[in-house]
Formats: C-alpha cells, sequence, structure tokens
C-alpha cells in the first residue's frame, strides 16, 4: 500500500459528534485502509494516535480524514489508548485496532443501539473461521472513561455502575500476521510487568501463561497456568474457564495425568468445549473410544450461534471436521465401519483438501462392503 491513498469518502462534520473511532497504530499501512473504510461513513470522528510509525500509516489516516495525534510508545497500550480518548470529541467512542474492521452497518442503525447505558458488548470475530464473541467496544466518552492495564486493556472498571448492554455490531480481526512466538515474545515483558503490579488479574496470568508455553518455556508456563487456577477460586467466568482448559491441555500435553482435573473442570465448566475436546483426547489416548465417541458427538451438536455470549472464540473446525473425523475414528475402531465412512464423509464434506480424511472415509466404506464371514 502507497501512502498516495485518496479519501473517496469523508467523516461527518456535525457540531457534536455522537460517535468517535479511536485507534493506536504502529507501521500499519497493509491494514489500515480497510479498517478506515468500514468506519468512514459510520462514525462522526476517527483519532489515530501512532506511537511511531516508519510507514504510511500517518497519510494513509489523514486522507481518510482522521485526527492523528503522534506520541511515543511507552509499553502501555492502555496509555497509548488513554491518549486517544483525550482527542476525541464524540459522545460515544468506538474502541477499535487498526487491524480490524467493522462487518457493514448503516449509521441509522448503529444509532439506534445507543440507549441510555455506559457500554456496550459487540461482537468481535478475532480470526477467520473462528466463532465471534463479545467485548467492551464501544462506551461512553466520560471524564471517568480510561483504559487500564498494559496489555489486554479494558476499559469496563472505568465505568463501573453503569450499564452495559449488547448491540449487532460486529468487529472481524485479520489475525496475526507472523508467527505465534513472535507475537508471544513481544506479549511476554508486558504481561510480566501487568501481572506485578496486578498479581490477582486470573486473566493476565492466562495470558501470560499462554505466552510463555509458546515460546518453548514450559517451567514459566505451568506456574502461571497454576496460579491462574488458584486465583480463579470460585468463579465461573471465561477467565477462569479459559485457566482451567490451559493447564489441562498443557499438563495433557507433557504427558501428564489430567483426569481429576478434567472431571473438576468439566463439572464447573460445562459450557467450554475445549474441555470437553480435551477429554475426548483423552478417552481416545486410553483405548476407550466408546466413551471418546460421545464427547466427539458432544462437540457436533454444539449450536454455533450460541457461543458468543459465553465470551469465548472457537476453532470452528472443532465442531465440525474435528468432531466429525474424531468420531469417524472411534466407530472405525469399534467396528462400525459404515457408521465411520458416513462421519468421514461428513468431515470431509466441510474440509475436502484434507486427503487424509478422504483416506479414512475410502478405507471406512471398503470395510463396510466387505463381505462378512459366514
Amino acid at each position: 500500500m502507497t501512502t498516495s491513498t485518496r479519501r473517496t469518502r469523508s467523516i461527518s462534520t456535525t457540531a457534536e459528534p455522537i460517535v468517535t473511532a479511536a485507534l493506536i497504530a504502529r507501521d500499519e499501512q497493509e491494514h489500515l485502509p480497510r479498517c478506515l473504510a468500514s468506519i468512514v461513513d459510520l462514525v462522526d470522528e476517527i483519532v489515530v494516535v501512532d506511537t511511531g510509525s516508519s510507514d504510511g500509516t500517518v497519510a494513509i489516516a489523514r486522507a481518510y480524514g482522521a485526527k492523528v495525534v503522534e506520541t511515543t510508545w511507552d509499553d502501555d497500550f492502555a496509555a497509548a489508548r488513554n491518549v486517544a480518548l483525550a482527542h476525541a470529541a464524540g459522545r460515544w467512542i468506538l474502541s477499535i485496532d487498526a487491524d480490524e474492521w467493522v462487518a457493514p452497518i448503516s449509521r441509522a442503525n448503529l444509532h439506534a443501539q445507543l440507549g441510555d447505558g455506559g457500554a456496550y458488548r459487540v461482537l468481535l470475530r478475532p480470526a477467520r473461521g473462528h466463532t465471534p464473541y463479545r467485548e467492551c467496544r464501544l462506551f461512553r466518552n466520560l471524564p471517568r472513561t480510561r483504559f487500564e492495564g498494559r496489555i489486554h486493556e479494558r476499559v469496563l472498571p472505568s465505568l463501573a455502575g453503569l450499564g452495559v448492554g449488547t448491540c449487532d455490531l460486529l468487529i472481524e480481526h485479520a489475525g496475526y500476521e507472523g508467527t505465534r512466538q513472535a507475537k508471544a515474545r513481544r506479549d511476554l515483558p508486558l504481561l510480566e510487568a501487568h501481572v506485578a503490579s496486578k498479581p490477582d488479574d486470573v486473566d493476565q496470568w492466562r495470558r501470560l501463561a499462554d505466552a510463555a508455553a509458546v515460546t518453548g518455556d514450559a517451567i514459566r508456563a505451568r506456574d502461571a497456568y497454576e496460579r491462574a487456577v488458584r486465583l480463579a477460586g470460585g468463579e465461573t467466568s471465561a477467565a477462569a474457564s479459559l485457566a482451567f482448559a490451559g493447564l489441562a491441555h498443557f499438563l495433557f500435553a507433557a504427558g501428564e495425568d489430567v483426569d481429576e482435573l478434567l472431571t473438576e473442570s468439566l463439572e464447573r465448566f460445562p459450557g467450554n468445549h475445549l474441555l470437553t475436546w480435551l477429554r475426548a483426547r483423552v478417552e481416545v489416548s486410553r483405548g476407550n473410544d466408546g466413551e471418546a465417541l460421545a464427547w466427539f458427538e458432544r462437540l457436533a451438536a454444539v449450536d454455533l450461534d450460541g457461543l458468543a455470549e459465553a465470551g469465548i472464540s472457537y476453532d470452528e473446525r472443532l465442531f465440525d471436521v474435528v468432531a466429525h473425523a474424531g468420531a469417524g475414528g472411534c466407530l472405525f475402531r469399534l467396528g462400525r465401519y459404515e457408521e465411520s465412512a458416513a462421519a468421514y464423509a461428513q468431515a470431509a464434506a466441510v474440509a475436502p483438501d484434507d486427503l487424509e480424511i478422504r483416506a479414512k472415509a475410502a478405507l471406512a466404506t471398503a470395510r463396510a462392503r466387505r463381505p462378512v464371514a459366514a
């Protein structure tokens, strides 16, 4: 993308902006045009805080009519976002990232959903092929409105006491472009600094554990997962659920017995389908194909439309390709070849380019057609 992008639309120039889109950016010329194009006709004002770009980010933002504020990066996402809030004139703030974009929605539709509450949880799809979950991205611009947290920053604590509703806005995210290791290495120091200042933050300990696991620091990862689980106490929140699931998956991958932890986790968080998937895998590893089959079938029966409110995003393949292929394997080993072939066929219908699944479907079909010995 060149820096000569020409603006073909312009944001509203109303005397009192209703909605300000606020974002922070650094070297985002690849993604920024799509983001700004999706909101330029939706909001009344765009504020872009640039934290030190060396590419065409600033020029692109200005071409779309954004108010650009240049500042230095201080290893603090909340601080940068609060700079954007300080320059926002709208009564409402739409917080969005440069590598995100808003699915088509009219200004009238958006405005009609803004009521007397203090904030709204919108739908956020973190990556292509994943289910959306709700996150607070639309909120009132008040003197008290502030983000907190060096990383994975939050605004809701500053709006305590005000109503929080939901709206139809859907934000799509491009997904991290690069290796998971690079992102984890970037995040680790910020996560370490955050938990040092807020040692009771369950979600950030879990995120720290995830990042440490990705970078190969197993000792740090285990310690952080266990810390998150202990801090979760009796919570039933999404953060607590993900902490338990993270620890269980980590220990299973390390070859440890997770039966007691997994049983407790499933009783406490029956709606966490990552735990369902792990239970299926555990039963397969033990040769308990009948039990595993029931768990895979449970995954296949999940209604994806009802997942957003749980606060967890899933790879959609978990509920079709993974579930059906897993069931196919169980049925094959149980000698139920015709049913196995049907399950593999369902998986292949969703993933037609997966040669392994197609081969297993063909083998199950051949076994089903083989004459039974007298």
